[in-house]
């Protein structure tokens, strides 16, 4: 049996699935827009990035959660003319960042924000002297980062355990 028939047949079902993907840094991106992402560092901007996580993704992290790891953890607001429009994470372990958490909430979407956030990062990430970049893309953000020059790795499978 695979892995897949084998936890299905155990009452587990999948419940979505992600690509890692990966890219080597060459030069920075131009910056076409009046788009900008600020670090966030304080109470209030915690709570912006709570609510516009919640609205991007469905599922709360909350603003005493992202308060109290902001000493571990680059959170990012975008802004578009002063109008926050998205979320994103950076996280880095030795000469590799992470992207995480990169939210566009629905009435938002489809004006090209995820894309020039996506360049920002990759531009701070280059800033920041990183030689990879790994993120775990969505089926709805995989064509966009492809775009951007990431590569597919490989597949993952996350599951949930049926209640009975």
């Amino acid at each position: 049996k695979s892995e897949d028939e084998l936890l299905i047949s155990q009452g587990f079902s999948e419940k979505f699935e992600q690509t890692a993907m990966i890219l080597k840094p060459s030069k920075p991106f131009d910056i076409e827009s009046n788009l900008s992402i600020e670090l966030v560092v304080n109470s209030q901007e915690s709570n912006i990035w709570s609510e516009l996580f919640h609205k991007s993704f469905g599922y709360n992290t909350s603003p005493e959660t992202v308060k109290n790891t902001l000493s571990k953890i680059n959170y990012y607001i975008a802004y578009n003319n002063c109008i926050p429009v998205g979320t994103a994470i950076l996280y880095k372990t030795n000469n590799i960042m992470g992207i995480h958490s990169l939210g566009i909430p629905p009435s938002m979407r489809r004006k090209g924000y995820a894309e020039q956030i996506m360049k920002l990062l990759i531009n701070l990430a280059i800033d920041k002297r990183s030689e990879f970049i790994t993120l775990q893309a969505s089926n709805m953000g995989k064509h966009l980062y492809s775009k951007l020059g990431f590569e597919e790795q490989f597949l993952i499978k996350n599951y949930t355990l049926q209640q009975t």
